[in-house]
């Protein structure tokens, strides 16, 4: 809260106080090394709707209006407790501490999905 009850929003409280002249001023980034290394997402840390820490299964699960982001393997509660304190910026499994990084959601149709699709009808 402000000094006048108000609360501050998410942007206020830890986004970036001086943006340097040659950067535009917008949320931070969390890039997001997908599975097969085929595809990587930059998603709003702002934009994040909840995250929840999946205890036995040593999942995260980070979700978005359009999807969700999961995390998985053995590292996936430290890989939580920086996400909530935002400082994880990118994440990639590397097979040992990080065993998977998928997203579960809306699909965006590549250029060569949609020329097959074409070829197909």
């Amino acid at each position: 809260m402000n000094g006048n009850g108000q609360r501050r929003t998410l942007s206020e409280e830890y986004g970036r106080k001086t943006p340097d002249a040659w950067e535009a001023e917008q949320a931070p980034l969390v890039t997001f090394f997908l599975d097969g290394d085929e595809e990587a997402l930059g998603l709003s840390l702002f934009g994040v709707q909840a995250v929840r820490f999946l205890i036995k299964e040593n999942t995260v699960s980070i979700e978005y209006p359009f999807g969700n982001v999961v995390v998985a393997g053995p590292k996936a509660r430290e890989f939580f407790t920086e996400f909530c304190r935002n400082k994880a910026t990118a994440v990639k499994a590397d097979g040992r501490a990080i065993t998977s990084v998928t997203f579960v959601g809306m699909k965006v149709e590549t250029e060569s999905e949609s020329a097959t699709e074409s070829k197909e009808a």
